[in-house]
């Protein structure tokens, strides 16, 4: 019987081979979607499309001073303008995370949120 390497429930490769397409500049993501759009927030830096960027920024989310749950958004880009915006890098959506965005627009309607599903990309 030939050996299959372990993969998450969402059909993340954890093989030597997956976990090296899902590495950028010496950081392993979660997916190869989320490497692959920090290599390109990295060209639109480049080219000063963008100010800068940043991966893994955790927003707590606290309702009447409680702390109900944190959520990492996988990418804060500041823009020319100052501007920030939070991108979440998706291929499958869980009921976890569609809870967890509900409750952060709830909290943070203010703020420019956005979703890149594969194929949004590139």
């Amino acid at each position: 019987m030939a050996f299959s390497p372990r993969r998450s429930k969402f059909g993340v490769d954890n093989s030597e081979a997956g976990k090296l397409a899902r590495t950028y500049d010496g950081r392993l993501y979660a997916s190869k979607l989320e490497a692959n759009y920090a290599r390109e927030l990295d060209l639109r830096k480049g080219t000063k499309a963008i100010k800068d960027w940043s991966p893994q920024h955790r927003v707590p989310l606290v309702v009447n001073g409680k702390t109900i749950t944190t959520m990492v958004i996988d990418f804060r880009v500041i823009h020319d303008d100052g501007s920030i915006e939070l991108i979440e890098t998706k291929g499958h959506e869980t009921p976890d995370y569609k809870l967890k965005r509900k409750l952060f627009e709830a909290l943070f309607p203010e703020a420019v949120y956005s979703i890149v599903k594969k194929g949004n990309i590139g």
